[in-house]
């Protein structure tokens, strides 16, 4: 198993911000979003820095290559609401040949 990159030895080149306003509908009856919401916005993220890489991820479903999540871990630590522009970070943590 590979051990993840130390946060502050992450090249830029590797790191990509994305931006997302919250909606409506990605809310509960108090404003709040819903907790489920922000694994859709990780995914925004995800494919926004492959993007920015020059990487079509509908090119390589294509020729049948896939990027699986296989793990998803949240901490929340402070609620958004409706119409918070959100940051949402990503980051390449660790390198391997598969």
């Amino acid at each position: 198993m590979h051990q993840p990159l130390n946060p502050s030895s992450i090249p830029a080149h590797c790191v990509s911000r994305s931006t997302v306003r919250v909606r409506f509908c990605d809310t509960d009856m108090m404003g709040v979003v819903h907790h489920s919401e922000y694994i859709k916005y990780f995914e925004l993220a995800r494919i926004e820095y492959l993007r920015k890489r020059g990487l079509n991820y509908t090119s390589w479903m294509a020729m049948g290559l896939h990027l699986p999540v296989i793990a998803v871990e949240s901490r929340y630590k402070k609620p958004a609401y409706l119409d918070d522009l959100l940051v949402i970070e990503s980051r390449l943590s660790v390198l391997s040949r598969v």
